[in-house]
């Protein structure tokens, strides 16, 4: 068995070893000389880069997580088909949300909901077609706890529930 030398036979230099450099600055470098290579060699798509942004400004730590306890297509699918009437209910207590979607000629919906109990606040519909810039429709809920957003886009939904009084609630995703 060789020695260690710190020479590279095939090169006819030095090879260096960990145990060579002092640790903190030598490792910055390196870090910083990789961040460059990739840069260079293998760089980020810019829509992959966006769409990390955008699913990063729709967290929602503060916001509890309504589950779908109902979805009206579950039973209808075995007689129904095509673009009909949509009922969805949601709940994580205090509140239930139950909403209606019913589709247009244009294939957008118009969604009719209910807050229980009544109260009121603003609910925010976050619409995603799996592209970067997902959008927001933002209305109004009374006092009773009833709204309408109209026309909210086929596709990926959630619901933001922002009461006057109260904690925030969303939704989980559900295809419209």
């Amino acid at each position: 068995m060789k020695p260690a030398t710190g020479q590279d036979e095939s090169a006819g230099g030095p090879v260096p070893h960990l145990a060579d450099h002092a640790q903190g600055n030598d490792d910055e470098m390196l870090l910083a000389e990789l961040r460059r290579a990739v840069a260079v060699f293998d760089p980020l798509p810019a829509s992959t880069a966006d769409f990390g942004l955008d699913v990063l400004s729709w967290r929602d730590p503060d916001a509890e997580l309504a589950a779908l306890v109902a979805d009206s297509r579950e039973l209808a699918g075995a007689v129904r088909s095509g673009n009909r009437e949509v009922l969805l209910r949601f709940e994580v207590a205090p509140y239930a949300i139950t909403l209606e979607a019913s589709p247009d000629a244009g294939g957008r919906f118009r969604v009719v909901g209910q807050v229980e109990p009544g109260i009121a606040g603003r609910v925010d519909i976050r619409q995603s077609d799996g592209a970067p810039g997902q959008r927001e429709l933002s209305v109004r809920c009374d006092e009773w706890g009833r709204f309408e957003a109209y026309p909210v886009a086929a596709g990926p939904v959630s619901l933001r529930l922002t009461p006057d009084k109260g904690h925030a609630v969303r939704t989980t995703w559900v295809v419209l």
